[in-house]
């Protein structure tokens, strides 16, 4: 069985690629989307594709399965980009056609997981990315993780300082709105959690509600409530109080 990471050199349609996995972050192909049309001349684009090859692995049926870079593949799809160049990481075509799912879930090549959480059979796998729907939480946490940058610089974390002050630009305003709408529109009812019970979206908003403390940002209504509850729980609020427990200063983050 071999593992070799050697390029196709030919292109593969995109509608023939099959997803390991059932759901990605739409803003997140958003943005792809958008730097796809920065690259406006065919030769960028070329050099583009040839950056960003889509691992795969080859199955019994010969198909090319996705083990990575799903966002790329709908993005590509959504631009109307017809073929892709792919790195076989995996031949999977000598594996007997039943086994090569326990195959694939045991080297962790597959994500069965809908936009609950929920473990799902590998039949219900989208056969095409196009068929790939929108996690809500990934598209939050890849969010965060590429945006409120104007917050990051601007409200350093420093959970035992209060009564900071911060140069709010537009910018930052912007972020502070942006976290004030999440908070707002996204627990469920019954629940002060935006997915239902306290989880990793929580916890990624949390130095968020900690900066708001600290730099005296204030909040009502939902997002206020939202806020309340996350410094209250009790993680958090460990985490805070080894925060004011903390002796060590680092200059750059007493802004204020």
């Amino acid at each position: 069985m071999a593992n070799t990471r050697e390029p196709l050199l030919h292109p593969v349609e995109i509608v023939s690629l099959r997803p390991t996995q059932m759901t990605v972050g739409m803003r997140e192909v958003k943005e792809k989307r958008e730097r796809w049309r920065e690259h406006k001349s065919k030769k960028k684009q070329a050099e583009l594709l040839g950056k960003h090859m889509i691992p795969v692995v080859l199955g019994p049926d010969k198909r090319h399965y996705v083990v990575d870079h799903h966002h790329l593949a709908r993005a590509l799809h959504d631009e109307g980009v017809k073929d892709v160049l792919v790195t076989i990481i995996g031949d999977l075509t000598m594996v007997d056609r039943e086994a090569f799912w326990g195959v694939m879930d045991n080297k962790r090549w597959v994500y069965p997981y809908d936009a609950k959480g929920e473990r799902r059979h590998f039949k219900d796998l989208p056969k095409t990315v196009s068929d790939l729907k929108d996690d809500p939480f990934r598209s939050l946490a890849g969010e965060l993780h590429s945006g409120f940058t104007a917050l990051r610089e601007a409200m350093p974390v420093n959970t035992r300082a209060r009564g900071r002050t911060a140069v709010r630009t537009p910018q930052v305003e912007t972020d502070i709105a942006r976290a004030t709408s999440i908070w707002s529109t996204y627990p469920q009812a019954g629940t002060p959690w935006l997915f239902g019970a306290f989880g990793a979206a929580d916890i990624l908003f949390a130095p968020v509600a900690t900066r708001f403390l600290t730099y005296g940002v204030e909040l009502t209504g939902p997002a206020r409530a939202y806020q309340d509850a996350v410094l209250a729980h009790p993680l958090v609020a460990e985490w805070m109080a080894l925060g004011a427990a903390e002796t060590c200063v680092i200059p750059i983050l007493e802004v204020g």
